[in-house]
């Protein structure tokens, strides 16, 4: 009972009332956020000429170690982005990210930078 509890959390130093404690208590660890995508992204997935169309090549990325985040499924710091349209191309920077499709394909996401 809640009463019972509450005595035993007043006197939790006895070795009674501990190993009480110990066996009903929750472990912290269950309940934090399980951390998805953990894993490195397999690098020949990517479609590196779709990254080479926006002016980006992998040396580039590796050089300025974004690369090493992206893999890591996370966004890159921000990058200069050549996006052809028509006859001209807009440059622009934007952070850039992996993530997969519901096929499970790795594709670019693209977060453009914005004006506020």
């Amino acid at each position: 009972s809640v009463d019972n509890l509450r005595t035993m959390l007043q006197s939790r130093e006895k070795p009674e009332s501990k190993q009480q404690l110990a066996e009903i208590g929750v472990p912290f660890d269950d309940y934090l956020p399980k951390k998805k995508n953990a894993t490195v992204i397999d690098e020949s997935k990517i479609n590196w000429k779709q990254l080479d169309n926006l002016g980006l090549t992998r040396e580039r990325l590796e050089q300025s170690g974004e690369l090493e985040k992206m893999l890591s499924w996370q966004k890159s710091n921000l990058v200069t982005i050549a996006v052809p349209i028509g006859d001209t191309t807009i440059y622009t920077e934007a952070r850039l990210a992996f993530r997969t499709d519901d096929s499970g394909n790795i594709g670019l996401a693209i977060h453009p930078l914005r004006k506020e």
